[in-house]
């Protein structure tokens, strides 16, 4: 029980910063509904076959949420240049596209990690995930530069540093 209870105050913690990060409103009335917001996901994301955080969990978090913000900050310069990339493409006049499926077989071993992944491929402009299954993504590219950081292992390794354990 007391597991739990530690859970749903991190999770509110977390949540609640980035409510007050991305609203932009610092009143009470705004505080309120972001707290309430935030205690009703923690609790509601519960599940009875979810493990509770532990303790050594716990003191790992901030670490993580610092790498998760990091990562964020990585990734939004990689769709960016992928945005760039994928403009020159179609502003061609020959449009030089390849477009095709590939398969990749992630090295991630935890779910959220893995969900990260292929989240992060669809984000970037390029590159879409199509399927995921016990950790073999079919991703559609435009074309081979597109899929680079994928085949490279360098958006794998960018997120393994938020999750070391898996």
């Amino acid at each position: 029980m007391a597991a739990n209870v530690l859970t749903i105050t991190l999770r509110t913690v977390v949540l609640f910063m980035f409510w007050i990060f991305f609203s932009g409103k610092i009143d009470a009335t705004h505080l309120l509904m972001g707290l309430v917001s935030s205690l009703a996901i923690a609790i509601g994301s519960l599940d009875s076959e979810s493990e509770p955080l532990s303790p050594e969990a716990a003191m790992r978090l901030p670490e993580r949420i610092l790498r998760g913000i990091a990562y964020s900050f990585w990734l939004l310069g990689r769709i960016l240049t992928a945005a760039w990339h994928v403009s020159k493409i179609v502003l061609s006049p020959e449009m030089p596209i390849k477009p095709k499926f590939i398969k990749h077989k992630t090295t991630l071993k935890g779910e959220y990690g893995r969900v990260i992944f292929a989240n992060s491929i669809t984000l970037t402009p390029g590159t879409i995930t199509a399927d995921m299954e016990d950790g073999e993504l079919l991703i559609h590219q435009l074309d081979d530069d597109s899929s680079e950081d994928i085949r490279s292992g360098a958006l794998e390794k960018e997120i393994h540093k938020i999750f070391k354990d898996g």
